[in-house]
């Protein structure tokens, strides 16, 4: 984040906007999960280029990232 301009890296949000960002995470889960899971994780895989990352640690990346503006605490897929 060093090359983040100062304007951005003292931003903040209020409350509507953190719980319209959690709202908007919890929905490209939901998404994720869904019944495209497969064709989702495939463009994922192709946009990525690399083994490195793939739709199931994006979803945990966006829960956890929810998690932090305040949204539900992330649960495991083996607990949904």
């Amino acid at each position: 984040m060093g090359g983040m301009p100062e304007q951005i890296r003292g931003a903040s949000l209020n409350t509507a906007e953190a719980i319209e960002l959690v709202e908007t995470l919890a929905f490209l889960c939901d998404w994720f999960a869904g019944t495209d899971h497969a064709m989702l994780a495939a463009s994922l895989a192709r946009f990525v280029g690399t083994d490195g990352y793939d739709l199931v640690e994006l979803q945990a990346d966006l829960a956890r990232f929810s998690f932090l503006l305040g949204g539900d605490a992330p649960v495991a897929d083996d607990q949904q």
